[in-house]
């Protein structure tokens, strides 16, 4: 019997639930409206084409301020036009593209003054020199430098002047005498940043003249280079592809023999040689060496 009450117990309420819901009737909006003009499109906001009541609560659209001709939304709208880009296509650099970092430049639009477009200013990639070291000719050496990004070569203010260029050069006063000499490159216009790069002016090389073998030991002699030149460095080694190889450093440009004690006998020995020169760069000291002499052999007795 219990279990029979509770079921006609719940379907009782379920019975009453329904009938209750069924007579629920939906009130409708007690309109409160407010005029509003027609108005133009924007390049971003739409436009209205007549003026118009809008409900505050429901928000509906009406012809008259009694709410008796209602408007569908989608009647009035007319959409937003978008932005508008002048002809030649003005722009305004957002950020400077550098060595690490591309860059921005954005398109703004002639109506509204926002930033319609932006395009990429890629990162330079590559700063490329015509030579890093050249030998002492007694004339100006300078090196041609070409920079580049991943879309080609860039202009340089050289050769397209202060609108167009994207660097100019600093170049030192004089490069010819042995030295290691520094070039500025200084990023302009879309680009920014600085950036040195170093090339050399090495000294005249030599050349062996003769090798007179001893026992145990040998004399090398080679031809005066006394231009722009400190010494000398002779390289010998019982390996002809230069292992384990040795050097004597001779001092004085006037020098022109070495003799070179502690050899194995009966070993053929590879000799070559080349000039130095001692430099500053900036404040340290430094050896900037000729390119070597080609290679001569002698026998050790």
């Amino acid at each position: 019997m219990k279990k029979i009450f509770l079921h006609l117990f719940s379907a009782t309420v379920i019975l009453l639930t329904f009938f209750s819901m069924s007579f629920i009737v939906r009130a409708e909006c007690v309109h409160e409206l407010q005029f509003q003009y027609s108005y133009e499109p924007t390049c971003t906001e739409e436009g209205m084409k007549e003026d118009y009541y809008e409900c505050i609560k429901c928000h509906e659209l009406f012809a008259d301020p009694e709410a008796r001709q209602s408007f569908r939304r989608e009647d009035l709208v007319i959409p937003s036009y978008g932005h508008v880009l002048e002809q030649e296509h003005a722009w305004t650099i957002l950020k400077k593209a550098t060595l690490k970092n591309d860059g921005q430049i954005g398109y703004p639009c002639v109506e509204c003054g926002t930033i319609a477009e932006t395009n990429v200013i890629p990162k330079v990639t590559k700063i490329q020199l015509s030579f890093t070291s050249r030998t002492y000719n007694r004339k100006t050496q300078k090196p041609t430098i070409k920079i580049f990004t991943k879309n080609g070569k860039l202009d340089s203010y050289e050769d397209r002047g202060e609108d167009y260029g994207q660097y100019r050069l600093t170049y030192p006063k004089s490069s010819i005498k042995v030295g290691r000499y520094t070039v500025k490159i200084t990023f302009m216009n879309l680009y920014s940043g600085t950036v040195t790069k170093t090339y050399d002016i090495k000294p005249r090389g030599t050349k062996i003249n003769k090798i007179t073998p001893k026992r145990k030991e040998m004399t090398v002699k080679w031809n005066k280079q006394a231009d722009q030149t400190d010494g000398y460095q002779i390289l010998y080694s019982t390996s002809s592809k230069f292992k384990s190889a040795k050097k004597v450093t001779v001092s004085g440009r006037n020098l022109t023999s070495k003799k070179i004690k502690g050899l194995q006998s009966k070993k053929k020995y590879y000799v070559k040689i080349r000039t130095y020169k001692k430099v500053m760069s900036g404040k340290k000291a430094i050896y900037i060496y000729s390119d070597w002499s080609s290679t001569k052999t002698a026998i050790v007795r």
